[in-house]
């Protein structure tokens, strides 16, 4: 669970590198709260983290068990 979630956050960390570094290549000029964005970006993630979970947990128990 503690990988899956750090490979989450990773992918979440590099997904906002690669979106700033094209906004700043075309000129964008932000405005703005940086404490506001990131704290967005906080729960966002572990939104999708929680669904994540609740999906997996949902599709783990339709499967039959073998023994």
């Amino acid at each position: 669970m503690a990988a899956k979630t750090a490979s989450e956050l990773v992918t979440g960390v590099l997904q906002v590198l690669l979106v700033t570094a094209i906004a700043f290549a075309l000129g964008v000029s932000p405005r703005g709260r940086p404490v506001a964005l990131l704290l967005l970006l906080v729960l966002g993630q572990g939104a999708l983290s929680g669904v994540r979970s609740v999906v997996v947990g949902a599709l783990n128990a339709g499967v039959p068990r073998a023994g």
